[in-house]
């Protein structure tokens, strides 16, 4: 029985590992991104929406321009960290502007032609960075921002469950449970060859893609073992983030006229970020009924939950227009160079 478990399981995601699976998924989170986005804004006066947003004054949307590149700073600065830990040296300039590429690529081309992680490790790989550093340093990047959410959002159910049901010292308890039992989890996923043998039991791989997962996971490996000091300095760079990220919907919400409390604040950093991970054009609509789903609970009104995730959603505008910018520079440069040549 568990062998025919395992066979059908086997089967199902071979079929969407292949393209017409990909399109079939990927074209139904579309159309219900497109579906929440129709569904949020029959629920809201759009003219209301408008009136919050024009409310801010230009020092207000100066300061959160500020909070724009000051995330695409950090997380440059923690991607160097990370590349320091593999041995290599990387211009801060150059991770922003590959940051803004990747993000550009996430929102405008379909995730299963390439996803802004892929295109990360690719562009790293094109400037000499070695096949386990490129794709390693990329997954660490990615897997610290996941866990310090994961985090963030445990330590909010555990505030929800135990607020005046028990003393704060359980709920102390149960967040270093929570934070234990990810230490283990993690130290068995970094285990050398743990995640080489897992992916090549679930997806049909042909030689040479075993070849580049036995290298990822070499990197991965080679990193834990050799690199913990820069493993621990992009953790503390990935908190700053986190908070950094708190802030911003802190400062949007304060001057949307609202005065939330940090549980507010996390529900709407967490459930947006979840929501927004979708894998359809940066999660568009998914983000948007995610801050009307938040709203909906903590008792904001619907104009300003969404007045806030279109705020957010022109922080990624921004960062979409900068990479896009940057490739055009870039294909301006190389055509110049073909007629010189």
């Amino acid at each position: 029985m568990f062998l025919k478990i395992k066979n059908i399981i086997g089967q199902v995601l071979s079929f969407f590992s292949r393209p017409a699976g990909n399109r079939i998924v990927f074209l139904a989170l579309c159309s219900m991104g497109i579906g929440a986005l129709w569904y949020v804004g029959r629920q809201v006066d759009l003219i209301n929406i408008g009136t919050a947003i024009k409310t801010l004054s230009f020092l207000q949307i100066l300061s959160l321009l500020v909070f724009v590149f000051g995330i695409v700073f950090i997380s440059a600065v923690r991607w160097y960290i990370i590349l320091r830990g593999f041995g290599y040296r990387e211009s801060l300039w150059r991770l922003m502007k590959r940051i803004t590429k990747a993000s550009a690529v996430s929102f405008v081309v379909p995730s299963f032609e390439i996803s802004s992680e892929t295109f990360k490790g690719m562009e790293l790989q094109r400037h000499g960075i070695s096949v386990p550093a490129s794709f390693a340093s990329v997954f660490f990047d990615f897997i610290l921002i996941l866990i310090v959410n994961i985090g963030g959002g445990s330590l909010l159910l555990l505030h929800v469950l135990f607020q005046g049901l028990f003393r704060a010292e359980w709920a102390f308890a149960g967040a270093c449970v929570v934070l234990v039992s990810c230490f283990f989890l993690l130290r068995r996923i970094l285990k050398p060859g743990t995640l080489s043998r897992f992916l090549v039991k679930c997806i049909p791989l042909n030689e040479k893609s075993v070849e580049a997962v036995q290298l990822f996971d070499y990197g991965l490996s080679f990193f834990v073992k050799e690199s913990r000091k820069y493993l621990i300095l992009a953790s503390l760079i990935t908190v700053i983030g986190f908070v950094w990220e708190l802030a911003q919907i802190f400062l949007i919400l304060s001057f949307l006229g609202v005065h939330p409390s940090v549980t507010q604040v996390f529900v709407f950093y967490l459930v947006i970020y979840f929501f927004n991970g979708v894998p359809a054009f940066g999660g568009l609509g998914f983000g948007e009924a995610g801050a009307f789903l938040s709203g909906s609970i903590l008792g904001v009104p619907d104009h300003i939950s969404l007045s806030l995730a279109v705020l957010l959603r022109a922080r990624q505008i921004i960062i979409l227009v900068l990479g896009g910018s940057f490739f055009m520079v870039t294909a301006i440069k190389e055509a110049l160079a073909k007629l010189r040549a």
